[in-house]
Order: structure tokens, then sequence, then C-alpha cells
């Protein structure tokens, strides 16, 4: 009797075990890498927002979280519903919402957009002033950019080129230069990353079709 109830308890450990592994994970990804990755997206926002923000820094008291879809539908959302977005598109998961980040108590919105590069995802982080549509902060991410090309757009004096820039959002806001030669017209002229042409058009790419997403935000008012 009482190996047959070690039997059954076994078998039920077991189960449950597995049970536990089979929920602990979302696709291709586990359920620790979902949340490193939103905690991820969390200090990316919290440092656009303040240049002191840590992991103890409550965002929620800092922005308002938003997302607006194809349409042009805007609604507020929760914490993880913003944030999860971005890794989301990032991932290249199919999904017709974007997000928006609020800054609380100023005209400052944080908006995402996503591209393709080289060898693999890219990504940009944009603040924006609502009210004159002027480009004040821009941070970019990548996967796997080659150093010192492609993953130069990571660096202070590529990401300057864009601040201060107004966008266009029913044309092109930037071009993209080489020297005299221009490979994707715009109003505000970028200068291409040497030896990194793909990466570059990558970006720019990114930026005129991505902001336009949020069109119907930006110009609501």
């Amino acid at each position: 009797m009482k190996y047959v109830l070690f039997t059954v308890a076994a078998v039920l450990l077991l189960a449950v075990t597995i049970f536990f592994i089979q929920i602990s994970y979302v696709g291709d990804f586990s359920m620790k890498e979902i949340v490193s990755d939103i905690e991820y997206e969390r200090m990316e926002v919290g440092r656009l927002v303040d240049s002191t923000f840590t992991r103890k820094t409550n965002l929620d008291s800092l922005v308002t979280y938003k997302t607006i879809d194809s349409y042009g539908n805007v609604k507020t959302v929760r914490f993880g519903g913003a944030l999860s977005l971005d890794r989301m598109h990032i991932n290249k998961q199919e999904n017709s919402e974007y997000p928006i980040y609020e800054i609380n108590n100023t005209n400052k919105v944080i908006l995402s957009v996503f591209g393709e590069g080289q060898w693999d995802w890219i990504a940009a982080k944009v603040v924006v002033d609502k009210t004159t549509l002027k480009l004040l902060e821009i941070q970019f991410d990548h996967k796997q950019e080659t150093p010192g090309l492609g993953g130069v757009i990571t660096t202070r004096k590529f990401r300057s080129q864009f601040v201060g820039s107004k966008l266009d959002l029913t044309g092109n806001s930037y071009s993209l230069q080489y020297s005299d030669s221009v490979l994707i017209a715009g109003n505000y002229k970028i200068d291409g990353i040497s030896g990194a042409t793909i990466t570059s058009k990558g970006v720019i790419n990114m930026l005129n079709d991505g902001l336009r997403v949020y069109k119907e935000y930006l110009v609501e008012d």
C-alpha cells in the first residue's frame, strides 16, 4: 500500500513539474526572458524620462501608458500593456498596436519605432514635444549590428543629428545622404554611416514609416 501511495505521489509530482515547465514558456521565450525583457524596456523608458532613474524608481508615477492601433484609436493601458508591445514588435510577433508613453505634467511623449538593420532588428525610442512635433531626444537599440559600422547608431554623434528636427507626418521626416548622393529623400538631412549603408537605410526607413503610425495621436488636437 505504501508503495502504491509513493508511486501515485511521484506521478503527481512529475505531472505538476511538467505543467509548470509548459506554462513557463510562451512561444520561444521563457517567462524569465519575458520578465527581463519588460524590465529592460522599463529602464529604457525611465532613463528617457529622468537620467537618474533606477530599478527602484516607480515608473507609473512618471508616465501614463497608452497604445494606438492601425486605425488611429488611442487607449490608456496599464504598465505591462505598453512595455510588452515593444518586445512583441522587436520579436516580430504580429500586432497592430504600438506603445505610447506620455511623460506626466509635460508636453513630451516617448514613441517606439521598429525596423530591420543589416543583420537583425533595430529599434528606437523617440522623445517628441507634442505641441511643436520637435524631436527632443532619441535612443537607438539593435540586436547585432557590426561594432564600428552599423553599431554606430547608438553613439551620441549619430543620434545628435536627429535632435531638434521637426516630424513630417505626411511625408518623410528624414533624408539619407552620402556626400552628394541622396539615397532616401526627406525633409531633414541625415548623414549615413560610412560602411554601413544597409543599417543607415534601415534607420531612416524605420523613422519615416514608424513615426507616421502615430499621426492620429500627435495631431488629435
